[in-house]
């Protein structure tokens, strides 16, 4: 954390500041104490702060501790800071100077978000646990039941309407019906299971040895592409639509990783999905990898409509959508719980109206 230690006149105009804040602020020393310091709270949290202060000051406050806001540097990044001061007054209770600190609190935010999303992950991995078991049980007895009736059909003669020894209880048209209506229960029961199987990689925190494997990361990456193939390109052209994926940048070789292939190809995949989600106009994604010593960063970046700024924080949570009823806000959290259990990070650089980058970073494995 840096301390930036300050003082301001009456109208919060700074008239003295430490040099820290070159590092905090990214401007140069000139424009920061020539600048007024609700100037440098970024814009969503200003009025609320600016509202707060005004308040202080006509109570004759004496000590301001722990306001925290957000501000804007001049190269752009969000960081967050936390302010402490003294107001200084005169003798007929007029404010003529505040002096304090301005914390840079950037870096405990993020392991604040960090912490509350495995928080998040961890309560929902419990609780889907115990969903999963139940809904597999009930699940079993359906199919299993099912299994049953199909044999108890068919010696009936539901299912065998083409042997010359058996004449069938009921009509063919009926006995067809009913044939349908059991395949058409059993291909739901069978797809509740792997819903179940999804909703169980929450309560996953480790990973299982089962399918884990050295893999080529570009090797995934290509296959993903290649799974997505008929939404971004033949369900879009259809529709007049262009996508253009650039993946020439993945030249690397040998870009090792440890896991479940399955399960990474999954994780690019739901990027992929999303990046088209945000490009409904059509648009390019593009992927591009660097490494080094111990791990592999991968990159993926659309043009799209990109993210709000007060909802980066949220992307990662179970059931946050922007999707409204088209999404279930499962996706991201599953692809955060992918990485996360193979020793990776996952971080998302975005820009309202620009696009979004989405970040995954591996440990590489030398074989």
């Amino acid at each position: 954390m840096i301390d930036i230690v300050f003082t301001a006149d009456k109208e919060l105009n700074f008239t003295s500041i430490d040099p820290a804040d070159q590092r905090v602020f990214e401007y140069s020393k000139e424009d920061v104490t020539n600048i007024n310091l609700c100037k440098l709270i970024y814009e969503d949290d200003r009025g609320k702060i600016v509202d707060c202060l005004k308040v202080f000051f006509s109570i004759k406050g004496e000590y301001i501790e722990g306001i925290e806001f957000r501000t804007k540097t001049m190269n752009g990044n969000i960081k967050h800071l936390a302010l402490n001061a003294r107001a200084n007054y005169n003798e007929n209770d007029d404010l003529v100077q505040i002096e304090g600190i301005i914390r840079d609190i950037t870096e405990r935010r993020k392991l604040e978000q960090k912490l509350s999303q495995i928080d998040s992950l961890n309560t929902l991995g419990l609780q889907a646990s115990g969903i999963a078991h139940e809904l597999n049980n009930i699940l079993g007895i359906i199919l299993g039941h099912l299994g049953i009736l199909k044999l108890r059909l068919e010696d009936t003669g539901i299912q065998t309407l083409n042997r010359s020894d058996r004449k069938p209880l009921w009509p063919e048209s009926n006995a067809r019906l009913i044939s349908d209506t059991i395949d058409v229960i059993e291909r739901a029961a069978r797809d509740g299971a792997v819903i179940v199987g999804k909703i169980q990689q929450f309560s996953k925190y480790k990973p299982s040895n089962s399918g884990v494997i050295h893999v080529n990361l570009i090797d995934v990456v290509n296959e993903a592409i290649e799974f997505t193939m008929p939404r971004w390109k033949d369900k879009a052209q259809t529709k007049g639509l262009e996508y253009k994926i650039i993946n020439d940048n993945l030249n690397h070789s040998g870009l090792y990783v440890r896991c479940n292939p399955t399960e990474l190809r999954e994780v690019i995949v739901n990027i992929i999905n999303n990046s088209i989600d945000a490009m409904p106009n059509g648009g390019k994604i593009e992927f591009s990898a660097k490494t080094d010593a111990e791990s592999v960063v991968l990159s993926i970046s659309d043009n799209g409509i990109g993210v709000k700024e007060n909802i980066k924080d949220k992307i990662f949570d179970p059931f946050f959508t922007t999707k409204g009823v088209n999404g279930s806000g499962l996706g991201m959290s599953v692809v955060y719980g992918i990485v996360k259990r193979y020793g990776g990070e996952i971080s998302i650089d975005s820009h309202w109206g620009k696009g979004t980058t989405v970040h995954i970073k591996m440990p590489l494995c030398l074989l």
